[in-house]
C-alpha cells in the first residue's frame, strides 16, 4: 500500500469522494447477513478517533470506483485512515494551517476535474444524486483534512530532489514485465477568436435583467426567476444559489457589489467575464458568502459568428500556405489570454499534482477537442469550430497538433520528465514511510483487535 495519499490516484478518489456515500448506501452494498455498527471505535489515534463509518464509507467508494479487490483491501485502507490521523495530528501541532477559502478553491478544481472526466456537472450531480452545491457541503470537512494531510507532507518532504543518476537507477531497477504502459499523449496549439457583441444586444440584456430586478422588488421570487431566466447552468437549477464562497472564489465584480448588498436588496446588473448578473446576498458567515443571482449572457448575431469563422479560416489556410507561421497567427489573432503568450500552446492542469503538462493524455482532452484531434495528423490544422471559453462565452477556435506520442511502455528518451517525477515520487514515499514508522511509536493510539489481523505495511501499530 502506498501511503502518499496526493499521488495515489484511487486514494485521491476515496478521499475526494468518500463524504457524500449515503449511509442507505452502504446497506445496500454489504451482504445480507453483514452486521453494520456505524458508530463503532475502531481506532484511536491521539484524540482522533476512527469510526466504523469512516472505514464502510472508503470501502465502499473504493467499489464505485472500480476498484480491482483483492484480499485486505479493506485493511489497506483501514491503514491509510490511521496515517492520515497521524499527520493531521502532526500538523496541527506544527501550526499548519488550512483557511476555508483554500479548501473552496481546492474543491471547486478537482469537483471541475471530475465533473471533465465524466463529461459534465448533470453526470456528476446523477452518480451521487445530490447537486453540486450539496456534494460540495459534503466533501468540506474530508478535504480540508486531506489538504492538511498534504502540507503535512510537504513538510516531510521539503528539499528531497532526485539526481539525474537516481532517475536513470529507478528506471533500471523497473522489471521489464512491470515497465508503464503510457497512453498516447498529444500536443495541441490553438488560436480563439471571440466574436463581438453589438451595443443593441448589450442593451437587450441590461433591459431584461432590469426588468426582472423590478418583478422581484414588486415581490416575485428571485428563486423561481432564476430558474426559469439565468444562463448559469451550474446554478439556475438551484435557484440561482451560488453557495458559501470567498471573496477571491468569485469573480471581482461580483464579489464587490455582493458584499456591499444589504438584506434581500437585489444589484443592479453587474458585468463580468461571465456576462451580466442581478445578484441577492443570501448570508454571511465570515470571510464567506452566498449568494444567488440570474446570469445572461449577451449572444453575437449570425452576421458577426460568419464573419469570425470566416477570419480564422481565412488564417488557416494562411498557415496551411506557409503565408504566416502558426506561432505569429497566434501572436496577431488569438483572443485567448491563457495560450497567447505561450506560442497558443494548450496546457492541461493536473489538479492532483499540481503541476501544468503541455503533453496531454488523450484521455485529458474534453470530449469535443478529442473529437477533433483524433482526426488531426501532426502539423494538420482544423477547420475553425465553435466552442466556449472557460467563463462559458462563445469562441472560435483552430487548433494544430503540433505533436502526438502514440501509446508506448516509457522509456528514458521519450518521457525523462514523466520518470522523472516517478523517481522523485518514489523517493518521497520513502522518507514519508520512514516518518511514519517513527512517528507510529511516539503517538499514543489504539486499535481495537477485531483488526489484529491485518496485514499492516507498518510495524508498531499497537492493538489494544
Amino acid at each position: 500500500m502506498k501511503t502518499n495519499g496526493i499521488h495515489n490516484a484511487f486514494l485521491i478518489l476515496l478521499i475526494l469522494f468518500s463524504a457524500s456515500v449515503p449511509v442507505t448506501l452502504i446497506g445496500q452494498i454489504q451482504g445480507k447477513n453483514d452486521t453494520i455498527i456505524l458508530d463503532r471505535v475502531l481506532a484511536v489515534v491521539g484524540n482522533k478517533p476512527v469510526l466504523q463509518y469512516d472505514l464502510e464509507a472508503e470501502y465502499i467508494q473504493a467499489l464505485q470506483s472500480g476498484y480491482q479487490i483483492k484480499d485486505g483491501l479493506k485493511c489497506k485502507i483501514f491503514e491509510d485512515i490511521l496515517v492520515r490521523k497521524l499527520m493531521v495530528i502532526q500538523a496541527e501541532i506544527d501550526s499548519l494551517e488550512v483557511t476555508d477559502e483554500d479548501v473552496n478553491r481546492l474543491l471547486e478544481s478537482k469537483l471541475q476535474y471530475q465533473i471533465l472526466q465524466v463529461g459534465s456537472q448533470e453526470n456528476l450531480e446523477k452518480m451521487f444524486n445530490k447537486s453540486l452545491l450539496e456534494i460540495k457541503k459534503d466533501l468540506f470537512a474530508s478535504q480540508k483534512e486531506q489538504r492538511l494531510v498534504e502540507l503535512m507532507q510537504n513538510k516531510i518532504t521539503e528539499g528531497v530532489k532526485v539526481t539525474p543518476a537516481e532517475v536513470q537507477s529507478f528506471f533500471k531497477k523497473i522489471p521489464a514485465a512491470e515497465i508503464p504502459l503510457r497512453e498516447e499523449t498529444v500536443e495541441i496549439q490553438q488560436i480563439a477568436i471571440k466574436p463581438q457583441i453589438s451595443e443593441a444586444e448589450r442593451t437587450r440584456i441590461l433591459n431584461r435583467l432590469n426588468e426582472l430586478r423590478k418583478r422581484i422588488k414588486n415581490g416575485e421570487s428571485m428563486t423561481t426567476l432564476a430558474v426559469l431566466y439565468s444562463e448559469d447552468a451550474g446554478t439556475a437549477t438551484r435557484g440561482g444559489e451560488v453557495g458559501l464562497a470567498p471573496r477571491n472564489g468569485l469573480a471581482p465584480e461580483y464579489a464587490a457589489v455582493a458584499f456591499n448588498l444589504l438584506g434581500n436588496e437585489v444589484s443592479r446588473p453587474v458585468k463580468t467575464d461571465f456576462g451580466y448578473h442581478i445578484i441577492q446576498t443570501i448570508e454571511r458567515r465570515g470571510d464567506l458568502i452566498n449568494t444567488r443571482h440570474i446570469l445572461m449572457k449577451p449572444h453575437p448575431d449570425p452576421a458577426e459568428k460568419q464573419r469570425v469563422n470566416k477570419l480564422l479560416d481565412s488564417i488557416a489556410q494562411g498557415i496551411r500556405e506557409s503565408k504566416i507561421s502558426f506561432e505569429e497567427a497566434v501572436r496577431l489573432y488569438s483572443q485567448d489570454d491563457k495560450t497567447k503568450n505561450n506560442q497558443g500552446i494548450v496546457v492541461f492542469h493536473d489538479p492532483n499534482g499540481g503541476k501544468n503538462h503541455a503533453r496531454i493524455q488523450i484521455s485529458q482532452l474534453s470530449e469535443e477537442l478529442r473529437s477533433i484531434v483524433g482526426k488531426l495528423k501532426v502539423g494538420e490544422i482544423s477547420d475553425p469550430y465553435e466552442s466556449t471559453d472557460d467563463k462559458g462565452n462563445m469562441v472560435y477556435k483552430i487548433v494544430k497538433v503540433k505533436a502526438r506520442i502514440p501509446s508506448h511502455k516509457i522509456d528514458l528518451k521519450t518521457d525523462y520528465e514523466f520518470i522523472q517525477d516517478m523517481a522523485l515520487e518514489d523517493k518521497k514515499n520513502k522518507v514519508v514511510n520512514d516518518w511514519i514508522d517513527k512517528k507510529i511509536t511516539t503517538t499514543y493510539h489504539r486499535i481495537n483487535p477485531d483488526y489484529g489481523g491485518c496485514p499492516f505495511q507498518h510495524k508498531g501499530w499497537v492493538i489494544k
